[in-house]
């Protein structure tokens, strides 16, 4: 009986060891060799960014854009909701616009879609889809990013959705890009480690996606984490400016469907 009984808790404890990896880690340091590069932004690319919130664009892709702007490229940025959950709208534009130019974006390539914080999925979907058709015909981008759908943010998932529909159908020929932010235990560490990599939740493997690394280098990796701390409104809450800082990392991470 006591051998059985052995048996029984050792296969629970292996099996909720296995569970805890799978859901709450992510890939080991080491594992970054096993993921593709994003190409190198050229200097003929056009770059189309879906940013739900003031910071997202940073967040997710701010070493993307100094690099892309550094060599040449034109990039254009979608604001998609107002940034106003706290009644901070002109603020956090303020914020958008001063970061986005720190990182090379003219203004001009700044666009607001102005819907409401934090209720995107409540307004009318064929509305946001047809703005996001108009922009990309206008735009006419050869890259485009867009948060990914395993977002646990209704504003991110929607954005997402709307965007991913619509390139669908697109007949341009555009390389897209998904990006992750809000996901439970991501990026781990959960704070500022500006010699580690980014590396995507176990949990979130599987054979429809691919992962892809996108290097910084130090100097670009540094201007991404000067842009974020331009974000005040965002770094006074101990919580989120954890995770913001936890996006300072050698790499950014993108998934594309295969």
């Amino acid at each position: 009986m006591k051998i059985v009984a052995l048996l029984v808790i050792s296969t629970l404890a292996l099996g909720f060891y296995v569970f805890y990896i799978w859901y709450y880690q992510s890939v080991p340091q080491t594992g970054i060799s096993l993921f593709k590069t994003v190409p190198n932004p050229k200097n003929t690319d056009t770059i189309l960014v879906f940013s739900p919130h003031p910071d997202d664009e940073t967040i997710a892709t701010g070493g993307y854009i100094k690099t892309a702007t550094s060599n040449g490229a034109k990039v254009w940025v979608v604001l998609v909701t107002n940034g106003n959950k706290h009644h901070l709208e002109k603020v956090r534009y303020n914020e958008f616009a001063t970061v986005t130019s720190a990182l090379g974006v003219p203004e001009s390539h700044l666009i607001y879609l102005n819907y409401p914080d934090g209720r995107l999925h409540k307004v009318n979907q064929k509305e946001v889809q047809n703005y996001f058709k108009n922009i990309i015909i206008f735009v006419h981008p050869s890259v485009v990013f867009i948060p990914s759908l395993n977002y646990r943010h209704t504003d991110h998932k929607t954005t997402g959705f709307d965007a991913e529909s619509v390139i669908s159908n697109s007949k341009f020929s555009i390389n897209t890009y998904s990006y992750l932010v809000h996901f439970p235990n991501f990026p781990l560490p959960n704070d500022l480690n500006k010699y580690l990599y980014l590396t995507p939740p176990i949990k979130l493997l599987d054979f429809s996606k691919e992962w892809l690394s996108f290097p910084l280098t130090p100097g670009v990796e540094e201007a991404k984490y000067n842009a974020l701390l331009k974000y005040k409104t965002q770094l006074i809450y101990p919580p989120l400016k954890e995770l913001i800082e936890s996006f300072v990392r050698r790499n950014e991470l993108f998934e594309v469907n295969k």
